[in-house]
C-alpha cells in the first residue's frame, strides 16, 4: 500500500465511523434534514480533516475504535456538552487553545474572502469545535496542537487551506476563481459558495473547516434527546464521572 492509499483508507475509516456515530444520535422531534444527507456530511468531514497529518489522523482513528469499544458516541457527547447536559470531559487547556486558533484562522479567513467563507458568529463557533476538540484523547489533542502551532509558525491558514481543497473538489481551481463564477451567476446575491452545502461541522460546521464542528447552519447541532446534567442517569448514558 503506497502512502496515498495508507492515507486514504485512514480517512475513509474515519468518516465512516463518525457518519455512524452520527446517524445513531436521537434528535429531538425525530431524524433531522441533516441526518437524510450522509454524502453531504461525507464531504464536509472530508474537509475539516485534510489538513491533518497522518499522525493525527491515526491518532484519531484509535480513539474512534476506542470509542466503539466503550459504547460510546462521539456525535452525541459533542451535543450534550453543548447544551450543558453533562460535564466536561477533560480539563485540559487544548480545547480552548486549539479552538481560538482555528477562530482566529476564521476570522482571517473570512476578512481575505468574505464573499466565500462566512464567520457566523465567533463565539458559537468557538463552543462547537471546543465541545467537540473534548471527546478526542490526550494523545490526539497534543497532536493536533502540535499542527496549529506549526501552522502559525508558518504562517498557513488551516480554514484556507480546507476551502481550498472543497474548491478543487467542486472543479475550482482557486476560491477566487469559485467566487467569480459564483458573482457572474448571481451578482445581485453576493452569498458564500459553500453555503448549499451542509457540514455537520463547518468551517472545521469545519467542529469548523475546520467539521464551521464551523457558523452552524440550521440543522448542524441536533438537539440530542438526553438527560440534563446532574440528573441521576446522565452519568450511565456518557459514561463519564463529573469534573473528569
Amino acid at each position: 500500500m503506497t502512502e496515498a492509499q495508507g492515507r486514504e483508507s485512514l480517512l475513509r475509516e474515519i468518516i465512516d465511523r463518525e457518519l455512524a456515530m452520527f446517524l445513531a444520535t436521537p434528535n429531538e422531534g425525530g431524524i433531522s434534514a441533516c441526518q437524510q444527507r450522509p454524502e453531504t456530511f461525507r464531504v464536509m468531514r472530508r474537509m475539516a480533516h485534510e489538513v491533518h497529518d497522518d499522525a493525527t489522523l491515526a491518532s484519531y482513528l484509535d480513539d474512534l475504535r476506542r470509542a466503539e469499544e466503550e459504547g460510546r458516541n462521539f456525535m452525541l457527547e459533542k451535543y450534550a456538552r453543548m447544551d450543558e447536559r453533562m460535564p466536561p470531559l477533560t480539563q485540559s487547556p487544548l480545547p480552548e487553545e486549539i479552538a481560538d486558533a482555528e477562530a482566529a484562522f476564521l476570522e482571517e479567513a473570512a476578512r481575505r474572502f468574505p464573499h466565500a467563507i462566512k464567520r457566523n458568529g465567533s463565539d458559537m463557533f468557538r463552543r462547537y469545535l471546543r465541545c467537540e476538540l473534548e471527546t478526542l484523547s490526550p494523545a490526539t489533542l497534543e497532536l493536533y496542537a502540535g499542527e496549529i502551532r506549526r501552522a502559525r509558525r508558518e504562517g498557513r491558514n488551516l480554514v484556507l487551506e480546507r476551502h481550498r481543497w472543497l474548491a478543487r473538489l467542486l472543479g475550482k481551481g482557486s476560491l477566487k476563481e469559485r467566487i467569480n463564477e459564483r458573482n457572474r451567476a448571481c451578482p445581485f446575491k453576493r452569498t458564500g459558495p459553500f453555503n448549499a452545502l451542509w457540514s455537520e461541522r463547518k468551517d472545521l460546521n469545519l467542529r469548523p473547516p475546520a467539521p464551521k464542528a464551523g457558523a452552524l447552519p440550521s440543522c448542524a447541532t441536533l438537539r440530542t434527546k438526553t438527560p440534563r446534567r446532574g440528573t441521576a442517569d446522565a452519568g450511565q448514558i456518557y459514561g463519564a464521572k463529573d469534573g473528569t
